[in-house]
């Protein structure tokens, strides 16, 4: 397992370069490394992230890494008035 690779989630499993979180909901926003996604052999179709490079690459799913998780967090706004 490499240590300094992470999987985010995003993947191209239904349908080649249609990347879907695994939430469902569509990639909007990319972040490819040069030359990426390069789909080797056909098979590679995770994303991973190397933290050093901040860049996305697609790899074989079937590799174990660590991976990164979203956590939905609500803030609600407190607003305070004050009055003379």
């Amino acid at each position: 397992m490499k240590e300094s690779q992470f999987w985010i989630g995003l993947n191209d499993k239904q349908w080649e370069n249609k990347f879907k979180w695994t939430s469902g909901g569509r990639a909007w926003y990319t972040n490819w490394d040069k030359k990426q996604p390069d789909d080797t052999l056909f098979l590679q179709d995770c994303v991973q992230v190397t933290p050093a490079q901040r860049k996305w690459d697609d790899d074989f799913c079937a590799l174990k890494k660590r991976y990164v998780c979203q956590k939905q967090v609500v803030i609600e706004k407190l607003v305070v008035k004050f009055q003379p």
